[in-house]
């Protein structure tokens, strides 16, 4: 858990991010898991009283394209809340292709389907789209390079589309 902990930071603030300035779309999901909900918390308390601008485009606008995108990828595949892997950073599309729903998503989004960790490389951004590969430990893909594609959505990057090198069949 050690090493999971500065990702759950960031994810948790970006939750409270998302909470906070968050509209219905489709269907309303809400954590189970009590220290994430009130880590969620004082982040979306930290949002509502901040004044920088970062405060009004999210924990992501301080942060580099390429880290952007970095965040998102660990956003959907190393995290264990549905808010971030099923909306935040991931796209309606991706969701529906992946899961039929987000309320699939959401109950397919537990702390056994998230990796430990996620090593994103060959981050490639062009206008509004970007590829990388991406490889977790741990968890259901653990050892697979992915091939990531994302969009940016409401100055958002969001992953699109997964594409694993993992054989099918038995």
């Amino acid at each position: 858990m050690g090493r999971r902990a500065p990702l759950l930071a960031v994810l948790a603030a970006a939750l409270g991010m998302a909470l906070g300035g968050c509209g219905a779309d489709e269907e309303t999901s809400t954590s189970s898991n009590p220290s994430t909900a009130s880590q969620a918390s004082t982040a979306a308390t930290t949002q509502r009283t901040a004044s920088t601008p970062a405060a009004a485009g999210g924990v992501e606008a301080e942060l580099a394209p390429e880290a952007q995108v970095d965040l998102a990828i660990k956003g959907v595949r190393a995290s264990a809340a549905p808010d971030l892997a099923c909306r935040r950073y991931a796209t309606l599309s991706y969701v529906k292709q992946t899961f039929g729903s987000r309320s699939g998503c959401v109950q397919s989004t537990v702390p056994a389907s998230a990796a430990e960790s996620v090593k994103v490389t060959k981050i490639e951004i062009s206008g509004e789209k970007a590829t990388a590969k991406a490889v977790p430990t741990g968890g259901p893909s653990g050892g697979e390079t992915i091939e990531v594609k994302l969009v940016r959505q409401g100055g958002i990057w969001k992953v699109d589309s997964l594409r694993s090198n993992a054989p099918v069949g038995p």
